[in-house]
């Protein structure tokens, strides 16, 4: 955290407590497996690669902002899992929240009723920004990135919600256009398997 813990044991209720000051510069990646790297060597992905960047941008005297990542992400999660595990991000004691999940986890590639898919992972994705904000972090939404398994019904749902998120009163980061073929699959060299990208 760059600052102290204090844990607080309460062993009649078996109980604990972890309390710290929020940390002004720690960013808390906040999503599912490829918010935690899944796919790169030594699971170094984008999370890590733009925390690194911050600590060089730092080191360089680019920023005078000593700003570093730290994971909270878990492979599979999904919107309602990070709403369930929500205390998990306030235990990280960051200011910045980045989420990084996908309709893919959402199951979106072969639902029955993908509006209802599109409907939930948008609510839930709200409901996300707005607890954050109400406990004064500051959320960044990743949008969602493509799949190898995806067909033409499931990438126009997902370049439909990244326009949507686009329109929200939150800052986004495009993790689609870099790497997607134009058909909604991986670009040649960037696949780790059909849900994860490399390291590249």
């Amino acid at each position: 955290n760059g600052g102290e813990y204090e844990i607080t044991l309460d062993m009649a209720q078996g109980t604990f407590d972890i309390t710290a000051d929020v940390n002004p510069y720690k960013v808390s990646i906040f999503g599912s497996s490829v918010a935690n790297g899944q796919g790169a060597d030594g699971f170094q992905g984008y999370a890590y690669l733009y925390g690194e960047q911050l600590k060089n941008r730092h080191t360089d005297g680019d920023s005078e902002y000593p700003l570093f990542t730290s994971g909270v992400a878990i492979g599979g999660n999904t919107t309602t899992n990070l709403l369930n595990r929500y205390d998990d991000l306030l235990r990280d004691f960051g200011h910045y929240v980045m989420i990084g999940l996908s309709l893919g986890n959402e199951g979106i590639h072969g639902a029955g009723d993908p509006e209802r898919v599109f409907g939930g992972f948008r609510d839930n994705m709200l409901t996300l920004i707005a607890k954050m904000r109400a406990d004064g972090k500051e959320p960044v939404v990743v949008n969602n990135y493509t799949r190898g398994d995806y067909n033409d019904a499931d990438y126009s749902y997902v370049k439909r919600m990244n326009l949507l998120i686009h329109e929200w009163d939150v800052p986004s980061v495009n993790v689609l256009g870099a790497i997607d073929d134009g058909a909604g699959h991986w670009s040649t060299g960037y696949i780790a398997d059909s849900a994860h990208p490399n390291g590249q």
